[in-house]
């Protein structure tokens, strides 16, 4: 369960979906808090992970598929930014 104390304690909190979001920042996280796709350089309707929640095994491969993308370009992008504050 997400908590405000969890949101308190993070310095980057990623989200699958709008909504998830939106709880972030009920809870005093919305300036660290960004959509998993946005913060990689989706837009629009692919900025969001669809939820595979009661699907079929298939749908569950493809979020897992997305979220292992999704993840490699965080990793960059953080690498990225990280490297630019040590210059």
């Amino acid at each position: 369960m997400l908590t405000r104390e969890l949101v308190g304690g993070a310095d980057l909190i990623l989200t699958m979906s709008r909504h998830h979001a939106a709880r972030v920042a009920e809870l005093g996280g919305s300036d660290r808090a960004h959509l998993l796709g946005e913060f990689v350089g989706r837009t629009g309707a692919g900025a969001e992970v669809t939820d595979p929640f009661g699907g079929e095994l298939d749908d569950y491969r493809a979020t897992l598929a997305e979220l292992r993308e999704l993840i490699d370009g965080v990793v960059a992008r953080v690498a990225a930014e990280r490297l630019g504050d040590q210059r």
